[in-house]
């Protein structure tokens, strides 16, 4: 019954504790926003990047493979986090999209409602993440109505993401103690902020 109410800041923060509630909410925007897709990027420290959650997901696979070929992704800046949403067509064209892998090789073999692109980008203590929304290429692009529910919510998102990283975190920690080493599936290097190690796994 909650999905045909307005989403509130309850309902973010509901989202921070629960994975369920987590993989749904970027469903419960697009839904309110009236668009096709909603999605979650972690950016994490380093090269590591995956989309946490988000709709259309039968082409994520393919996407984590030419996400440095993006033209969207490649927008996120230092000066462009914290800063609230704006429109990728800003600062990436539309004819220039269009020529792009992103285009060719994702959205059209997808089929994916995907042409027009708002973007925020937020940082944690762990990495960045980018919440997008799209647009279908029919649409238009983003309103500034549009703008402005994603910014009524960009506290609220902040907030939720740098809770799950804290609670990603504490997981780490709790695995990569001694006498754990993560089913032996990768190396854990435990480090506080200034990079001194507290702590790693057999298979670091």
């Amino acid at each position: 019954m909650y999905m045909t109410l307005p989403l509130s800041h309850h309902d973010i923060y509901d989202a921070a504790l629960d994975d369920t509630l987590f993989d749904i909410l970027p469903q419960r925007l697009a839904r309110e926003m009236n668009v096709p897709s909603a999605i979650f990027f972690w950016l994490h420290p380093g090269n590591m990047q995956e989309i946490s959650a988000g709709t259309q997901p039968e082409a994520n696979a393919d996407y984590i493979e030419i996400l440095d070929q993006d033209p969207w992704m490649a927008e996120v800046k230092d000066e462009r986090a914290n800063s609230g949403a704006f429109r990728l067509t800003d600062h990436v064209s539309a004819e220039a999209f269009e020529k792009s892998v992103m285009y060719n090789e994702i959205t059209l073999k997808h089929r994916l409602d995907r042409f027009w692109c708002l973007g925020m980008i937020q940082d944690t203590r762990d990495g960045r993440v980018v919440t997008a929304f799209h647009k279908g290429k029919q649409a238009g692009d983003f309103s500034d109505s549009e703008l402005g529910f994603v910014n009524r919510h960009t506290r609220d998102l902040g907030r939720l993401h740098s809770i799950r990283r804290e609670l990603i975190r504490n997981n780490i920690r709790e695995i990569a103690a001694a006498d754990r080493t993560l089913q032996g599936e990768m190396p854990i290097f435990d480090l506080d902020h200034e990079g001194r190690l507290l702590r790693m796994n057999g298979m670091a």
